[in-house]
């Protein structure tokens, strides 16, 4: 009966994790739509107050539009990830820019909401982030991230649970080592083999194995401070909620607010945008991406020293052993008095 009960329950376990997986991915990708999605106008004040009063009643809430006064001042947005796409509004043709790299969504949302005929001129769309051949749909960079954080997540598990005798010390050197085995090999596969990224091998082998650090570091921090919660709590940090917070090949502007909000929060997005920043968009606003990254990694590393002299599951231990010698001195007192 009592292994009945052990897979029953570990059954259950597994059954909600799917059915949070189910709904939180599902939930976040089944009808992607702009939320406030950054986009920037170049041309005379009173077309770009004409075309946010058009957007705004076409569909609220989209677009987030911005006024620049030139062109370059808007591809400089674009180039530095501040907008995802702009409009140039000339005497008598406009242009779209566009970056194909910021997101699968955000090309096609800026083909369906500055039309020829919303923007009443001819118009043409210039690409200045283009995908390579290899990854038209703009999955390489979200599969890139995903294959670094779930093996990193699995080794900071198994290092939690395995042999209480490994050291934190141990633990943390040995998530280390794997995350330069790691980062080298995803970036091989990724951009080497399959020439799914745009280039830049060593700057993605150095992006992965911070990556693959944050994700088994924090999970080892956790694990031993809080215990199976800390684990859990992970687990949602970095794959439940967190990829959908990532905007995965969409981008985040086309998930719930509830995601969004967490973007630029959690780990796996912001190791989502650095990976496309590097690659796509030369490297600019990458730095406080890595500044957050490493952020993650030093807080993995900190709890995990707390939890080596202190953790959850410990304390429990302790006071239950504390509590067992006194119900069983009671018990003997009340039989010495019957």
């Amino acid at each position: 009966m009592s292994n009945v009960r052990q897979v029953l329950r570990q059954s259950a376990i597994v059954l909600v994790v799917g059915v949070a997986l189910a709904a939180s991915f599902v939930g976040a990708f089944h009808d992607p739509r702009p939320h406030g999605m950054p986009v920037g106008v170049v041309g005379p004040a009173s077309r770009v107050t004409r075309l946010q009063t058009a957007a705004a009643a076409h569909d609220p809430g989209a677009l987030s539009i911005h006024r620049y006064p030139t062109a370059t001042a808007a591809v400089a947005a674009i180039e530095h990830r501040r907008i995802d796409g702009a409009v140039v509004l000339g005497q008598s043709r406009a242009q779209r820019l566009v970056a194909s790299a910021a997101g699968s969504q955000t090309v096609q949302t800026m083909q369906r909401a500055f039309t020829s005929a919303s923007l009443r001129a001819p118009v043409s769309t210039h690409d200045l982030a283009p995908l390579p051949v290899a990854d038209r749909d703009g999955l390489g960079p979200f599969l890139f991230v995903l294959t670094l954080v779930i093996p990193s997540l699995l080794l900071g598990v198994a290092l939690t649970v395995g042999d209480k005798n490994i050291s934190v010390a141990a633990c943390l050197a040995g998530a280390a080592a794997f995350a330069i085995v790691l980062g080298l090999l995803d970036a091989l596969v990724s951009d080497v083999v399959y020439r799914a990224l745009g280039g830049g091998y060593l700057q993605l082998a150095g992006l992965g194995m911070l990556i693959s650090f944050v994700a088994s570091s924090v999970t080892i921090g956790l694990g031993r401070l809080l215990g199976p919660a800390g684990l859990v709590l992970t687990a949602i940090g970095l794959v439940i909620v967190g990829v959908p917070a990532s905007g995965a090949a969409v981008g985040p502007a086309f998930v719930p607010s509830f995601f969004s909000a967490l973007h630029p929060i959690l780990p796996t997005g912001q190791a989502l945008d650095a990976v496309r920043n590097a690659v796509y968009f030369s490297g600019h606003a990458t730095w406080d991406k890595l500044g957050l990254l490493g952020g993650w990694a030093l807080l993995g590393v900190i709890t995990a020293a707390i939890g080596a002299r202190w953790s959850l599951p410990a304390m429990v231990a302790r006071r239950a052993r504390m509590a067992g010698p006194i119900r069983v001195g009671a018990n003997s007192s009340t039989m010495a008095e019957a």
